[in-house]
């Protein structure tokens, strides 16, 4: 089973050494009584990393992202022993997360976008193999719209950052990842959308016929498996696709049914409980997320006013707590 999108042999080889460092310094942290298995999720988990060439040979570009599955400690306590980790990026090159998860509530998870791709494209390095089994079964097809409502503001959260900073180290990047999110998004709203990105990049023409966002998906994904390979996305490009982002997501807003997995009296609490939702442009009832929404579609559109940035750092403060 491959880490990358076709196997290249010489990323293969530095990414499992990578899976063995990481494993050793996990298990160095958490003691084995408490933690059951390390599960790797994103690309590299379901067989579709990215990956650039080096100097010496291929390696990996993108995160390295991992459930941690843990047994006999509250997860107030799990969330303490992930600190304990040393920090890898240096040491592997690329950024490396880690995310708790309790083993006794693992047939609780929430029927989420987040949750659905983990089930259906994982890997586990080390420990218990069948540690996800007793999920919920989580059919992509139906997932509430409001998951990619959920997943396109955290893509135009960070297109926000560009517009904020022109020059943004990330720019590109963040531009391809809100790309992927209008071409997912509207491959959900046909009733096509599906794990796989090699598979999407040719599903694409049947969710939308604009040829421009035909276009620009493919490119992305194509930027996605090898960033080395392709031009970056450029300043031009920036306000291209919040156009279209804005776009889409009206689309989905629209077609939207489903409500809040939270309950009410849990969304009020956290509506009134956090200073920073006094300015409420959404129903007590309905998650925070809501007015982090709101917020950026009146915001996506830059502005040289001071106002304007005061209020866009201030909801991107907002989003870290609810994305």
């Amino acid at each position: 089973m491959n880490f990358t999108f076709n196997g290249n042999q010489s990323a293969e080889q530095r990414i499992r050494l990578h899976q063995s460092t990481i494993t050793s310094e996990v298990l160095k942290a958490i003691p084995e009584k408490n933690l059951t298995a390390i599960v790797m999720v994103g690309g590299y988990g379901r067989s579709e990393g990215a990956f650039v060439k080096h100097d010496k040979g291929y390696g990996p570009y993108n995160d390295y992202d991992y459930f941690l599955v843990f047994t006999g400690v509250t997860k107030k306590r799990a969330q303490q022993l992930i600190l304990n980790i040393p920090d890898l990026d240096s040491t592997v090159g690329v950024e490396v997360d880690f995310f708790p998860i309790l083993e006794n509530k693992i047939d609780k998870l929430e029927f989420s976008l987040m949750n659905a791709e983990m089930q259906l494209g994982h890997r586990v390095i080390w420990g218990d193999e069948a540690v996800l089994d007793r999920m919920q079964q989580m059919p992509l097809a139906q997932l509430d719209l409001t998951e990619f409502e959920r997943l396109l503001t955290n893509r135009g959260c960070l297109l926000l950052m560009n517009h904020l900073d022109n020059g943004h180290e990330h720019m590109s990047k963040y531009i391809n990842k809100a790309w992927l999110a209008i071409g997912d998004a509207l491959l959900a709203l046909a009733g096509k959308y599906e794990l796989s990105y090699v598979n999407k990049k040719l599903a694409i023409e049947q969710a939308t016929s604009d040829p421009l966002v035909i276009d620009a998906y493919r490119r992305a994904i194509d930027i996605r498996f090898r960033p080395d390979l392709f031009l970056p996305w450029g300043l031009e490009d920036l306000d291209i696709v919040s156009d279209y982002w804005s776009a889409t997501l009206g689309q989905v807003e629209s077609s939207k049914q489903g409500l809040d997995s939270a309950s009410h009296w849990t969304n009020i609490f956290r509506n009134l409980r956090d200073r920073r939702l006094l300015k409420l442009d959404h129903p007590l009832t309905a998650h925070p997320r809501v007015q982090v929404t709101n917020r950026l579609k009146s915001l996506i559109t830059p502005s040289n006013d001071r106002q304007w940035q005061k209020e866009s750092n201030k909801l991107l403060s907002l989003w870290g707590s609810y994305s």
